[in-house]
């Protein structure tokens, strides 16, 4: 179904995803902490649906990653 160059492929686009994802949310982090310095309460809100939205993606894009090293090691 899959071959062996096509996994590879996928494997290094998810990790390439997973990486920019990352350097996203941390950028993204720093700036609400300036935006939000007065406002504390605002802060944590944004913040905690922020974590759980890029948590979200994350565990999606490594398990599928995941998913790709099982099949390639099979194949």
């Amino acid at each position: 179904m899959f071959s062996s160059n096509h996994l590879k492929e996928n494997i290094i686009s998810l990790l390439i995803v997973l990486g920019v994802l990352l350097l996203f949310g941390l950028i993204v982090e720093e700036m609400m902490k300036r935006i939000f310095r007065k406002n504390e309460e605002k802060h944590t809100w944004v913040h905690k649906v922020f974590e759980k939205v890029i948590v979200a993606f994350l565990l999606f894009y490594s398990m599928k990653t995941i998913i790709y090293f099982i099949a390639l090691k099979h194949h």
